[in-house]
């Protein structure tokens, strides 16, 4: 009796001890097949709709359900590529025919009455807003094609900082703003220097634009773990929180800024040419006033 108890014990003890064992890594195994997937999600959720969830070929649950997931994902990518395409055709095809209206325009010009000048000039400029327009739609569909990656090349992010905040100084003492630059190290980052340009002077022309008279501008940069962080803070009218994600939006206008000049489309070509860097961008409120922050990953020499 004594032996068949002390038996009983060592077998249910090592039944605990592999049930256990086999239970860690039946566990261990599930949570990597989840991890897997839930990475994948969360890279498409940064804009990387290319990414697929990785099949194992065990043709188990785990496959079934990725294969379900990289389906709506074809379906989903195949959605956005048809509206891109869409708006990008009407941009090009629309251009032929409003330059032709705007040269007609301007030979017209010199032979109407005066009383019909300010009419044609009205039309001429809402002509090239329009074209303006249309070549932002072509200009953040180039980026977001990925072409301009062959031109990539290391440049000074700070010395870039600098040129722009030197080119809009100007622009900022008409309004009486104070456009401060920090003094900093050259940070070294991989990219298209142009179109970096671009996002940076489109960010502090909106800073500009929505500050008022004696305001304060701030640009600076600095490295911190392999990564560049690009700052540039207003104490303007800053945005809602509840419109910080929207503003990135291809048209998106606040309500009370609808009417004015512009066609809401310079933050959505900042949000792609950050991408198109590998970077990330975060709005943050300045009290009064907006942050604006562009990361980007540090070159390695």
């Amino acid at each position: 009796r004594s032996l068949i108890l002390k038996s009983m014990a060592v077998g249910v003890f090592l039944i605990l001890i592999l049930g256990i064992i086999g239970g860690f890594i039946f566990t261990r195994q599930t949570l990597r097949k989840i991890e897997l997937i839930n990475s994948t999600i969360l890279d498409i959720h940064e804009g990387d709709l290319e990414l697929r969830v990785p099949l194992r070929g065990s043709n188990d649950e785990y496959d079934l359900l990725a294969n379900n997931i990289n389906q709506m994902l074809n379906q989903i990518n195949g959605l956005v590529e048809n509206i891109q395409n869409i708006s990008n055709h009407l941009s090009h095809d629309l251009r032929t025919p409003l330059t032709r209206i705007r040269g007609k325009l301007e030979n017209i010009l010199p032979n109407v009455s005066t009383e019909h000048v300010n009419t044609i000039v009205s039309a001429i400029e809402e002509t090239d807003n329009l074209l303006s327009a249309f070549n932002a739609i072509l200009r953040i569909s180039k980026v977001e094609s990925g072409a301009s990656k062959g031109s990539f090349a290391q440049f000074s992010m700070t010395k870039l900082l600098t040129d722009v905040g030197e080119f809009y100084e100007p622009l900022a003492n008409d309004k009486n703003i104070s456009l401060h630059i920090e003094k900093l190290n050259s940070i070294i980052i991989d990219g298209d220097r142009d179109m970096s340009f671009q996002a940076l002077a489109n960010i502090v022309d909106n800073a500009i634009k929505y500050s008022n008279n004696g305001g304060k501008i701030k640009l600076s940069a600095k490295s911190a773990n392999n990564q560049v962080i690009i700052s540039i803070s207003d104490n303007g009218n800053g945005i809602p929180d509840d419109l910080k994600e929207k503003v990135f939006q291809r048209f998106y206008q606040q309500s009370k800024h609808r009417g004015e000049k512009g066609h809401g489309l310079g933050l959505s070509l900042v949000y792609a040419i950050v991408k198109l860097h590998k970077g990330t961008i975060k709005l943050r409120d300045n009290k009064p006033g907006l942050i604006v922050k562009l990361i980007f990953p540090q070159h390695s020499s």
